[in-house]
C-alpha cells in the first residue's frame, strides 16, 4: 500500500568559452570570470499511500529541482563586456559634427568617447561563485473518491529558491547607512534644484552615462519563496464527458521579478526599494496571483480511429500586483538618486 520513489539528478552547466572583458573592468575590482563546470546535485523523494480499495490516497514528496539553465542572463556578459558594444553620450556644445560614417561618430567634440578609449558603456558581470537557479520544493496531497465517482483533491505545495538571481548596479557608490533623507530613504546621490538627480558613480565616464550604462552584476539570493493550496473536484461521466473545478490560493515573494533578457531592464523595472540595492529583501512578486479559479469541460469523441478531445476552459484569477512609484520627465522622480525611477511613494 506504500510506494516510495527516490532519485538523484546531476547537472553540470558548462561554458566552453569565456567573455573577453576590457582590462579596466577587472582593474576596477569587478569579477570577469564566468561560473562553469559546477556540479549541481538535486536529490528528491516521493511517496504514495493507498488507504484502501482505491478510495483514498495520500501522496507527496520533497526535493531539489533544477530546470534548463537560464543561459540568457549569463549571456549578457558575452555581449556587454566593454569590447563588443560601446555607447557615447554627447550633449550641448560637446555634440560632434554629423557624419555619414557607418556606425556614427565614436567620440564627442572634446575627444572623449569610444575611439579615445575613455568610454566602454554598459558592462554586465557575474558575481564570484554564482550558481545556476535551484529550488527546494515539496508537496502533500489527499485524493478522495466521493459518492457519484467524484474525485476530490486537496494539495499543499511550497517552493524555496536556493540559488535564484537578482541584479545590482556596481557602478553606484554604496552610501553609508546614515546617508538618508528625511523619510529614511537611502540616498545614492543628490537631488538637484530642478528635480533631476546626480548619482554618485564609481566611474561615470567609463561605464556611463546614468542608467544607460553601469556595471550590472548578477548575484544569487535564497530569499525567493512561494506556496499554494489547491482544492479540486473532478468527475468522468459515462457518456464521454469529463468536468473539473479547482481553486488555488497562493502567495509568492521574490527579491527581483525578472521580466527581461537584459540585465539593465531587470535592475530598473524588476524591483522597487528605498534601502540598499545590495540587500536581498523579498517582497510580493510581480507574478503573484493570490486567487485562481479554473473550470474545465472535456468531450471525448466516440470514434477510435483518430482519438479526439474537445475542451473548454474558464479561468478567473487575481490581477497583477503593483506598487505606486514616483516618476516624472527627464529623470525627475528619482527619490533615492540611484539613476532610475524605482522608488515607492511611501
Amino acid at each position: 500500500q506504500i510506494t516510495i520513489t527516490a532519485g538523484l539528478r546531476v547537472d553540470v552547466p558548462t561554458f566552453f568559452d569565456k567573455p573577453t572583458f576590457d582590462p579596466r573592468v577587472a582593474a576596477d575590482g569587478f569579477n570577469t570570470d564566468i561560473p562553469s563546470g559546477q556540479l549541481m546535485l538535486a536529490p528528491r523523494i516521493g511517496f504514495n499511500v493507498d488507504l484502501g480499495e482505491r478510495v483514498m490516497q495520500i501522496r507527496g514528496g520533497v526535493g531539489m529541482f533544477t530546470g534548463t539553465p537560464a543561459y540568457v542572463w549569463y549571456s549578457n556578459a558575452y555581449s556587454n563586456n566593454g569590447t563588443k558594444i560601446g555607447r557615447i553620450t554627447c550633449t550641448g556644445t560637446n555634440v560632434p559634427a554629423f557624419s555619414t560614417q557607418l556606425g556614427g561618430p565614436l567620440q564627442c567634440a572634446d575627444g572623449t568617447g569610444i575611439a579615445a578609449g575613455t568610454t566602454i558603456g554598459e558592462v554586465n558581470v557575474i558575481a564570484k561563485d554564482t550558481k545556476f537557479p535551484q529550488v527546494l520544493r515539496g508537496n502533500l496531497a489527499l485524493d478522495r473518491r466521493l459518492p457519484g465517482d467524484i474525485i476530490a483533491t486537496a494539495e499543499f505545495m511550497f517552493t524555496r529558491g536556493i540559488n535564484d538571481f537578482f541584479i545590482v548596479n556596481r557602478n553606484l557608490v554604496e552610501p553609508a547607512a546614515t546617508n538618508t533623507d528625511a523619510n529614511g530613504r537611502l540616498m545614492y546621490g543628490t537631488i538637484n534644484a530642478n528635480g533631476t538627480t546626480t548619482p554618485n558613480y564609481v566611474n561615470l565616464t567609463l561605464y556611463g552615462p546614468s542608467f544607460n550604462g553601469g556595471v550590472f552584476e548578477l548575484r544569487n539570493t535564497s530569499n525567493n519563496s512561494s506556496w499554494n493550496i489547491t482544492t479540486q473536484l473532478q468527475k468522468r461521466f459515462a457518456n464521454h464527458w469529463e468536468a473539473t473545478l479547482g481553486y488555488t490560493y497562493a502567495s509568492s515573494n521574490d527579491v527581483q521579478s525578472f521580466t527581461s533578457s537584459r540585465a539593465i531592464s531587470n535592475w530598473r523595472f524588476g524591483r522597487v526599494y528605498a534601502g540598499s540595492q545590495l540587500e536581498d529583501n523579498s517582497a510580493t512578486s510581480s507574478f503573484a496571483r493570490p486567487n485562481r479559479l479554473v473550470a474545465g469541460l472535456t468531450y471525448s469523441a466516440p470514434w477510435r480511429s483518430a482519438p479526439t478531445d474537445i475542451s473548454l476552459s474558464y479561468v478567473v484569477q487575481s490581477g497583477q500586483p503593483y506598487t505606486l512609484t514616483a516618476g516624472g520627465s527627464s529623470g525627475r522622480g528619482d527619490l533615492t538618486a540611484d539613476g532610475t525611477q524605482n522608488d515607492p511613494l511611501y
